[in-house]
């Protein structure tokens, strides 16, 4: 397991594991924001769930969710961790949930 170690104010060494760091769920850098956003399994499982065959059966499931996420993702203003898809005509569309990890951008959700 990874561990992180610094010199706290009184110059004593301590050490904790990564995985024992808070994470805000925002970018860590600004370089963040442009990379390409990864499918969680929960999104994807919900997503097989929701979104009808004959939608993504052409490209796969994987890749068209991608797509769409990405293509949600560069729509939102950097302040904003959800958007929508496909809402028109009074019609509800899929809301799309973003979260950040130390690789970037993630699908977390996909939801009516």
């Amino acid at each position: 397991m990874a561990k992180v170690s610094w010199h706290n104010e009184d110059g004593v060494l301590q050490t904790v594991d990564v995985d024992d760091l808070p994470t805000s769920g925002d970018p860590v850098e600004w370089a963040d924001v442009f990379k390409p956003v990864r499918i969680s399994p929960k999104a994807l499982d919900s997503a097989s769930r929701i979104v009808p065959v004959e939608v993504w059966f052409k490209y796969g499931l994987y890749t068209w969710l991608r797509q769409a996420a990405e293509h949600v993702f560069k729509h939102l203003p950097a302040n904003k961790k959800e958007g929508v898809l496909g809402a028109k005509d009074g019609r509800p569309g899929l809301r799309f949930t973003f979260s950040y990890d130390h690789q970037g951008p993630v699908l977390e959700s996909v939801k009516l």
